[in-house]
């Protein structure tokens, strides 16, 4: 019975999640095809720019939505890079402030020295944001709101409690507070608490679902919290939540330990920037003639395909397309080319990284990249030399990573 009800319950958390998601996408798609058969049928210039800038504004909506899932099921793009914490919160403080208010208190209180941690900086400040808005709309309007930072450790249970080495000010936590997946280790703990409406026994039971709010209809997604745990969760950390009903929240961040790596030399002030444009020929000009580079396509969607080729035909590449792997490989054998842009997941039975890896033996001299709508595949790739291209990609983005590539043409 017990187990029949935990299957209940999470059955119950994927309904609520796919009908979330199908509510929102059906608006974001709404606006989108909306726009687009205005566009198809208006002649007035100024009408069509209008009804372009809306449906890309809900195409970046759905980018925003498709990343907090990701989030929350711990396959986001991260960046992880060695960083202070306690020095990008003081350089993001006039932010902070402007995401609580001008009627609420924030403080900060910020452990001495560094609290250094490796994580992605743009994704840990979405993720304090998100806490301090939740702080906000849970609070009276004379609130008081605190972010904190502190040394933390957690001790193997059949360990001694050793001498931690911790200044007197930050002594050692005992396991009252951070959650029991947590791994023995040391942690930075980041907390944010407010003194507002807390949380009942059954809200905090469902706190981290996706798409479960106790906002009114209109003001939350029910995503911030999830995507707060999943950031936290795959950059190696865990959460907790201690609150109390009339009295107050303090959720709590806890972020590996890790020491700061030095900042990379800079350049001499004297060096010269080398030269990246492409070589003129004898009269100084670039070389109209030049062949174009020959980009190869490998993508089963084909709106995606049609998009994607216009616009890198309009750039001046020679473009060819395949559905799959197999078809591309068939590509390889009759031409050849100086640009592979691949899809990961694809049908077939074989995957763009198996492609890429066949590519890079037999025709070493083609710059492949690949591309997927799930960036978790990122992880397969950070050993090997490709660019990865996450989806949805902007053809400013997709520019840039040609870029380099049309520079070394002769």
């Amino acid at each position: 019975a017990e187990a029949e009800l935990v299957r209940a319950h999470r059955l119950e958390a994927v309904g609520r999640l796919t009908g979330g998601v199908a509510h929102d996408f059906n608006n974001l798609l709404t606006v989108i095809m909306g726009g687009l058969e205005i566009i198809r049928k208006t002649d007035d210039p100024a009408r069509r720019q209008k009804m372009a800038e809306a449906a890309l504004a809900a195409a970046r909506r759905g980018e925003r939505l498709t990343g907090q899932l990701l989030a929350f099921s711990r396959r986001q793009n991260l960046r992880p890079a060695s960083i202070d914490l306690n020095a990008l919160i003081r350089e993001g403080e006039p932010l902070l402030h402007k995401a609580v208010g001008d009627g609420m208190t924030l403080q900060f209180k910020l452990k001495r020295g560094l609290a250094p941690t490796l994580v992605d900086a743009a994704k840990f400040e979405a993720a304090l944001i998100n806490l301090l808005v939740n702080a906000r709309d849970a609070s009276p309007s004379d609130a008081r709101i605190c972010v904190e930072t502190a040394d933390y450790m957690v001790i193997p249970p059949a360990a001694p409690m050793l001498a931690l080495n911790l200044p007197a000010s930050e002594p050692a936590h005992t396991g009252t507070v951070h959650p029991s997946d947590l791994q023995p280790g040391r942690y930075i703990r980041v907390t944010v608490a407010d003194n507002g409406a807390g949380m009942t026994d059954d809200v905090l039971k469902r706190v981290f679902e996706p798409f479960f709010t106790t906002k009114g209809v209109g003001h939350g997604t029910g995503l911030g919290l999830s995507q707060v745990y999943g950031f936290t969760r795959q950059s190696g950390g865990s959460i907790s939540i201690q609150s109390t009903p009339d009295k107050g929240t303090r959720i709590n961040l806890f972020l590996p330990w890790h020491t700061l790596s030095p900042p990379p030399a800079e350049a001499a002030p004297d060096a010269e920037p080398r030269d990246t444009q492409p070589a003129p020929d004898a009269s100084g000009e670039p070389d109209a003639d030049a062949a174009p580079i020959r980009l190869l396509m490998v993508e089963d969607d084909p709106g995606v395909a049609e998009v994607t080729a216009t616009f890198l035909r309009t750039e001046g590449f020679a473009v060819d397309l395949a559905r799959n792997a197999t078809e591309a490989l068939t590509c390889l054998q009759t031409h050849s080319y100086d640009v592979l842009l691949s899809d990961i997941l694809m049908p077939g039975g074989i995957s763009g990284i198996e492609l890429a890896r066949r590519v890079a033996v037999e025709c070493p001299d083609v710059h492949i990249i690949l591309s997927s709508g799930f960036p978790g595949e990122v992880e397969a790739l950070r050993q090997t030399p490709w660019a990865f291209l996450p989806k949805p990609y902007t053809p400013g983005q997709l520019r840039a990573l040609l870029a380099h590539k049309k520079d070394q043409t002769p």
